[in-house]
């Protein structure tokens, strides 16, 4: 499916992504790569089947997914099945729109 750029285009989910509901995925790769312009180092990313965008990997979502395979070797998550849930989270002292992820 072909995606509009601009202001409709994300090559990564965001929380707005998952206002619906739980969203399962099977995991097909994870890279690191530069996200964002103004940042300096890599972060992960894991792709999935059913989608083109990626999900970035904070903090807590990278240690969800070593809790979630008991292993923080990325190359063994491929074809693992996880689900993004919308959540909460403190940014800047506000409370803002986030998704965790979860065992699928």
């Amino acid at each position: 499916m072909a995606r509009r750029f601009g202001q409709l285009y994300s090559q990564y989910f965001k929380a707005a992504d998952f206002g619906d509901g739980p969203k399962t995925f099977t995991i097909v790769a994870v890279r690191a790569e530069r996200v964002g312009r103004d940042d300096d180092k890599d972060k992960l990313v894991v792709y999935v089947e059913e989608d083109e965008r990626g999900i970035t990997l904070n903090k807590g979502r990278y240690n969800a997914l070593v809790d979630i395979f008991a292993d923080d070797d990325v190359d063994k998550w491929v074809g693992g099945e996880i689900v993004c849930v919308p959540s909460k989270t403190k940014f800047q002292g506000r409370t803002v729109a986030s998704y965790d992820i979860e065992a699928g």
